[in-house]
């Protein structure tokens, strides 16, 4: 009999051990999705954040000289900085991991900062570029 018992515990063991290690994998693939999700998720804002002020630069420039307009900056939390280069808006996220580039057909300049939120920005067309400056 002491060795049925001594065998059943065994087994018991063994069956926790394998329950453990199938429950582990779980937790470690379930925590790589959410990795991947937020990852995701910021990516599109940060994407979103670039396409409206690139197409409001835009239709500023199709407008003509002096034609301005106004946006709603909300930086999203994982963007380090906002730069405006030449045709190109870039944002780099994560501090520079993660770039986002949106090409213009014209040149464009400006000055937004990443430190803050959200606040509103003009959008005006001067010369042959277009400028992008915080409202105080």
């Amino acid at each position: 009999m002491t060795m049925a018992r001594g065998q059943a515990s065994t087994e018991t063991i063994i069956m926790l051990a394998i329950t453990l290690g199938v429950m582990l994998l779980l937790l470690i693939s379930l925590l790589g999705v959410g990795t991947t999700t937020t990852n995701t998720y910021e990516t599109g804002i940060t994407r979103a954040f670039t396409d409206t002020l690139a197409e409001t630069a835009e239709q500023v420039w199709r407008q003509g000289d002096g034609a301005r307009d106004r946006v709603y900056v909300q930086i999203p939390d994982s963007v380090t900085s906002i730069t405006t280069n030449g045709s190109s808006i870039v944002l780099s996220r994560d501090g520079g991991q993660a770039v986002h580039v949106r090409t213009l057909a014209f040149n464009v300049t400006g000055n937004l900062s990443a430190n803050r939120s959200g606040y509103w920005a003009t959008v005006e067309r001067a010369g042959g570029i277009v400028v992008i400056r915080p409202i105080e």
